[in-house]
């Protein structure tokens, strides 16, 4: 979560590919997810968009085709995660 949120502060838009559940908290947070195993059912559980991928072209392929960037679909502040 903190590395999305620190490039988005830096660079702008983020895109997030994962397949696990240590990917959560980044997903949340991007503004677009590619999402693959593990993550595919955590993206449904928490209400997140997602394209499926399988291999990195898949991405590149889903990021030409998109028609702008989305808003981000996580909340302003993770719930239960605090910044020191």
């Amino acid at each position: 979560m903190q590395a999305v949120l620190a490039r988005r502060d830096r660079l702008g838009p983020v895109a997030f590919i994962g397949e696990g559940r240590s990917d959560r908290y980044g997903a949340l947070y991007a503004d677009v997810v590619f999402a693959k195993k593990h993550l595919v059912d955590i993206c449904r559980a928490d209400g997140v968009t997602f394209h499926s991928w399988e291999t990195f072209d898949d991405v590149r392929t889903g990021l030409e085709s998109l028609n702008g960037i989305p808003e981000r679909v996580g909340p302003e502040r993770c719930p239960g995660w605090t910044r020191p």
